[in-house]
């Protein structure tokens, strides 16, 4: 068990829309910073560190079946690590599928 508290202010995303179209994909990716405490648990080995830094990409899939809402399913390559700032710094590595609802 652990925590792990992240921000990612930089976000880039792309959405490949059609004029009326019902499903729109996109891709995404970022980067940003988080706080953990695992390099005082389990994750000794991989990282030495609280501070860690963020970086994520992935895509996903929107399905716009009403006006006032949409589904969306998207799949992300999470990674963390401290960028060499001290070792060990293997970093930690996730892959990541997620399903939501946006109201609108």
């Amino acid at each position: 068990t652990g925590y792990v508290i992240g921000f990612s202010p930089l976000m880039v995303e792309y959405k490949f829309v059609q004029p009326n179209a019902q499903i729109i994909p996109y891709v995404f990716t970022g980067a940003g910073f988080a706080y953990t405490d695992w390099n005082e648990k389990s994750f000794q080995r991989e990282i030495a560190t609280n501070f860690e830094f963020l970086l994520h990409a992935g895509a996903g899939v929107e399905f716009y079946k009403t006006k006032h809402g949409a589904l969306s399913l998207n799949y992300r390559y999470f990674h963390i690590s401290n960028a060499g700032i001290k070792f060990p710094n293997i970093g930690i590595n996730a892959n990541v599928v997620a399903l939501g609802y946006s109201f609108f």
